[in-house]
């Protein structure tokens, strides 16, 4: 923690993250975007406000903390939710054991003074009435005010600001005057089955690649039909199975200590899952056979088209 003095007030900053721990392993492309979007391009340009969305558990923080790394900032993280107060953004303050006011400032606030990258992490999270002290944040004026201390910080030259949003039902809409000063909007899909095995053997480098596999040619599955599985619900169904594998040691019994231990992370029976599975497939196959059906070559069709008269019974 650290203590910033403005004036006679006295503000306890929080610390930035280890960036050291955020690695993207999967397309350069998203590392790319988001690292562009906080480039300046000439010394008057403002950095740009990525959003990027996706599933839970698609890596949305681990995207941003590697952009930080990548520039050499210092990465904070702001967890947001529908309970977020418009000054929780910015100070907090509290009373300590001598009944005295101590102000605590938020991860953005410490990213304002200090400068670096801030996450607004699960922003859709948020009200609508919390987003208005962020707008002059987002914009040419790049300050933020605090109602409780009545002072406006200007940012850092170095600060930085990204949103990560969840795709799930339990969300509010970010209002069109905050959404106009976002972009660019990097929409996070699954990875490919090549970077979701680099992905599985950096978190779990122990575990054996065959083991791995069989985690990757189930996902894989998941993913093809844009199921709600992530590369999370992959590394935390390992991590399980690995803690249950001593005496088994057939593809077998690994295949089905790998199916209960994702059905456990997932909460789901695995039957369950893999019906959605199948009836993802045979929904495919129905629009497939819709989209490629010739009407032209339906001879049968036609026939009864040709011959219909619409003043005959039908």
């Amino acid at each position: 923690m650290e203590r910033y003095r403005i004036g006679d007030i006295e503000i306890v900053l929080p610390d930035s993250e280890d960036v050291s721990k955020f690695s993207w392993i999967g397309s350069k492309d998203y590392l790319n975007d988001v690292m562009a979007a906080f480039y300046k391009a000439f010394e008057e340009d403002i950095p740009m406000t990525p959003k990027i969305s996706g599933i839970p558990g698609i890596g949305k923080t681990t995207l941003v903390g590697a952009a930080a790394k990548e520039l050499g900032l210092d990465l904070y993280i702001m967890q947001v939710s529908a309970d977020t107060r418009p000054e929780d953004l910015v100070i907090t303050p509290v009373l300590n054991r001598d009944r005295q006011i101590i102000y605590i400032g938020s991860p953005l606030l410490a990213a304002v003074i200090k400068g670096g990258v801030v996450i607004l992490d699960e922003a859709n999270r948020m009200p609508e009435k919390s987003w208005a002290t962020l707008a002059s944040l987002l914009d040419h004026r790049r300050s933020l005010y605090s109602n409780t201390l009545g002072i406006k910080f200007e940012a850092h030259p170095e600060f930085r600001i990204a949103l990560t949003v969840n795709e799930d039902s339990s969300v509010f809409e970010i209002p069109d005057y905050i959404a106009s000063r976002i972009a660019p909007n990097i929409k996070i899909g699954f990875p490919s089955k090549e970077d979701e095995l680099k992905i599985l053997k950096y978190h779990l480098p122990l575990l054996k690649d065959n083991i791995i596999k069989i985690c990757v040619e189930f996902m894989q599955q998941l993913h093809e039909y844009n199921l709600p599985y992530s590369v999370r619900d992959a590394i935390n169904a390992l991590r399980l199975l690995n803690k249950k594998l001593k005496g088994h040691e057939s593809l077998n019994e690994i295949k089905e200590l790998f199916y209960s231990s994702f059905s456990a992370v997932v909460g789901k029976p695995i039957d369950k899952v893999k019906q959605e599975l199948e009836n993802a497939k045979n929904s495919s196959s129905e629009t497939e056979y819709i989209e490629n059906y010739d009407i032209d070559e339906d001879d049968d069709f036609l026939d009864f088209l040709n011959n219909f008269d619409s003043d005959d019974d039908v």
